[in-house]
């Protein structure tokens, strides 16, 4: 019954008995209606008017009129599909987790397997052992998250520090100290799992990489976070060159970042106490330009002979999988790879 249809007195009665809701409720409902108005009338040509409003038109085919053929003879609603309908956001994985796997999955593909390593890392393993000296500006507590309590992380061989002792005092004519080496930091770089891929005589040949969670206390901005991924590793063979490494990065910037021309790369040379040569890698992003993505470079036989105990050619790479995901996804802002806006987490 509408209420709109009832008198006055069956309104009171209504309203009294509304109280006693066991006896007596009240639904609300939305009646739409709708009609040609005179402009339309004008458009549209009477005959055609006519016949519209004439039609018996059918929504739906039910399985009863398949049975029967009710439906034949009979004119279907026609529905523009292009029009546009709210939006319903199903439920799906962080787009930047995605990414992430499917970088994983990728790295697999091409033959790498994956190492793993803790995120609370000693001295010896991220710079010594990486043949950076105890007097290098990046061992500064300015530069590296300091682990205040003593923690029991795994054994170093004696082999292994003793030749990591002897090559930083022979040639960089110092007095090495094992307690420095021992402090406790948070991981500043995914190089250290390369380091203890080595010294645990890999496969030759063979292919490694890790996605390593670092930390560092840099300023955050749109282009740099303190916590932060990389995509780390090396390759170990006999007979490789610096050119089989610089097709191994741009393989990475087309397949990881998706960059499809080769004059959107770009390799420039750099250093590291660990690698010689070393090369930077960059990409064009379409809003910051050139960007740095990581470091490439040949480990030298300082660091391989100390930790494997004979030299072979390794090459290592170390890129900022955040930055490549900004050029892949269309990121602006670094900071929106670990957001909980939900609009850009609907979009991305």
């Amino acid at each position: 019954m509408e209420y709109s249809k009832l008198n006055q007195e069956q309104k009171n009665i209504i309203k009294e008995l509304e109280t006693r809701k066991e006896i007596v409720s009240i639904k609300e409902k939305s009646l739409i209606t709708f009609e040609i108005i005179d402009l339309g009338r004008k458009i549209i040509k009477p005959e055609i008017l006519k016949e519209i409003s004439s039609l018996n038109l059918i929504e739906s085919l039910t399985p009863a009129m398949i049975k029967t053929g009710g439906w034949k003879g009979k004119k279907f609603r026609i529905y523009d599909v292009e029009s546009k309908v709210p939006e319903i956001y199903a439920g799906k994985g962080q787009f930047y987790y995605n990414f992430l796997k499917e970088v994983r999955k990728k790295l697999i593909a091409m033959g790498f397997e994956e190492m793993e390593g803790n995120l609370i890392v000693s001295e010896f393993w991220n710079f010594d052992a990486l043949f950076q000296p105890q007097f290098h500006v990046a061992r500064e507590w300015t530069d590296n998250y300091n682990v205040k309590n003593k923690l029991k992380l795994e054994k170093i061989e004696n082999r292994i520090i003793s030749n990591v002792k002897n090559i930083h005092e022979k040639k960089w004519n110092y007095k090495w100290s094992l307690n420095k080496a021992m402090n406790y930091i948070l991981r500043p770089q995914g190089t250290i799992m390369s380091a203890k891929t080595i010294a645990s005589n890999p496969k030759n040949p063979g292919r490694y990489f890790s996605i390593a969670r670092c930390f560092r206390p840099d300023v955050i901005d749109a282009k740099h976070l303190s916590e932060f991924n990389q995509v780390e590793g090396i390759i170990v063979a006999d007979k490789l060159t610096f050119t089989n490494l610089l097709d191994i990065l741009r393989t990475f910037a087309k397949e990881i970042a998706g960059i499809k021309n080769d004059k959107d790369i770009r390799f420039q040379s750099d250093y590291y106490p660990f690698t010689e040569p070393s090369i930077e890698l960059d990409i064009k992003h379409p809003l910051f330009g050139w960007i740095e993505i990581g470091g490439a470079g040949i480990f030298r036989k300082e660091v391989v002979e100390s930790l494997l105990g004979k030299n072979v050619t390794v090459l290592a790479w170390g890129l900022g999988i955040d930055r490549l995901a900004m050029a892949k996804l269309d990121i602006k802002d670094i900071r929106h790879l670990f957001t909980d806006d939900l609009k850009i987490l609907r979009e991305k």
